[in-house]
């Protein structure tokens, strides 16, 4: 059941249908802070080991959850690839870490209709601790 194999792609409620088990996470309902899951370069998502323990949950049930969501499916990890390659770009000419965290908070924070980026998790991994020091100054409530 690894996530991309499935011909079809399809992810989130679609992928999951009727599975469900008592460790099931939602990530729409996971803790805000510390993120649960992380995005590695090659767009793939997976459990953060330690900050699932630290939440008293239990990595392998994300692990399973990732899975039963399908949330490395080819489409999501092709595009989250896309965004952590364009993020690179990008941050290649920041001239300094002041400009580095305005363009942190542009990319992290909501936009003034309240909304996330897409692959909001994407760019919060990519932007690693420094980006969760610019979401500690932020309302935490939209996280």
């Amino acid at each position: 059941m690894g996530g991309g194999s499935r011909g079809n792609n399809e992810s989130c409620g679609q992928a999951k249908g009727d599975q469900w088990w008592g460790g099931f996470l939602d990530p729409r309902e996971l803790p805000p802070t510390p993120p649960m899951l992380k995005v590695r370069e090659d767009g793939r998502i997976q459990p953060d080991d330690d900050a699932c323990s630290a939440a008293g949950l239990a990595a392998d049930d994300a692990r399973r959850s990732v899975e039963a969501l399908n949330l490395n499916a080819n489409r999501l990890r092709h595009a989250r690839r896309r965004l952590w390659d364009d993020l690179v770009d990008v941050s290649a000419d920041v001239p300094n870490e002041t400009a580095m965290t305005t363009w942190g908070r542009d990319v992290l924070t909501p936009d003034e209709l309240g909304r996330l980026a897409p692959f909001f998790t994407t760019s919060r991994s990519y932007f690693g601790p420094a980006g969760e020091r610019i979401l500690a100054r932020q309302p935490q409530e939209w996280i």
